[in-house]
């Protein structure tokens, strides 16, 4: 039987009478000395020298800003702490306003004046969800603008059938469909009750109107 060998590193004293030293990685170093670390980082660029450029600047091109002034049938009396007060037509109405985050001008008996308020609470009884301090209202009334008959709507959202707003805009269209001085075609996608519809065909164009709400049609036909 072979006898059992040991294949652990051997600590015993050599032949010459001393442990075997373990070799060392830093044996070329002198003592007191450290090993130098290569540097690896990129050089650094040179600073960009600015030089000043000469000629005529490029020109300035300056968004259009459409503005809506009061009328007879619409004017936006006052906005703050989330509200909005509007005058449509014979009706001061209250409706909440998001981005209205400054205070209010005017004082609050003119805002209790209001014939409707939004309230936005869950009571859907009626017509939906508005207030009438003085007496009940109907759900629609007729409106006016530059001559066009509609319709102005209590509706659950809110919103009253129309946004008077954007009135400078049917009014710049109108004005490019009359300088044009050729047939015209306007697609009005999202079209809601139409008053852009009826201000482009009575400038003469030929008009498509699109809306995804089937009550929304409904209230432009009318």
């Amino acid at each position: 039987m072979k006898p059992f060998r040991d294949k652990r590193r051997d600590s015993r004293p050599s032949a010459k009478g001393g442990a075997e030293q373990p070799r060392r990685r830093d044996a070329g170093l002198t003592a007191g000395s450290e090993p130098k670390l290569q540097d690896r980082s990129e050089p650094k660029a040179a600073p960009r020298l600015l030089s000043r450029r000469d000629g005529a600047l490029p020109a300035e091109h300056l968004p259009l800003i459409l503005e809506v002034g009061p009328n007879q049938d619409y004017a936006l009396l006052d906005s703050g702490a989330g509200e909005k007060l509007e005058q449509y037509g014979p009706y001061r109405i209250v409706r909440p306003e998001g981005q209205a985050i400054w205070q209010k001008a005017l004082p609050a008996r003119d805002w209790e004046r209001a014939d409707a308020i939004f309230t936005g609470d869950t009571d859907e009884e009626g017509i939906g969800r508005w207030r009438f301090p003085k007496t009940p209202l109907g759900e629609t009334w007729p409106m006016k603008h530059d001559g066009i008959d509609y319709l102005g709507r209590f509706t659950s959202f809110r919103h009253v059938g129309v946004f008077p707003e954007q009135a400078s805009h049917w009014d710049h269209m109108a004005g490019l469909i009359a300088a044009a001085k050729r047939p015209v075609k306007v697609l009005n996608l999202f079209g809601y009750t139409g008053l852009a519809s009826l201000v482009a065909a009575r400038a003469g164009a030929e008009v498509t109107h699109v809306d995804a709400s089937k009550k929304a049609i409904g209230w432009a036909r009318e």
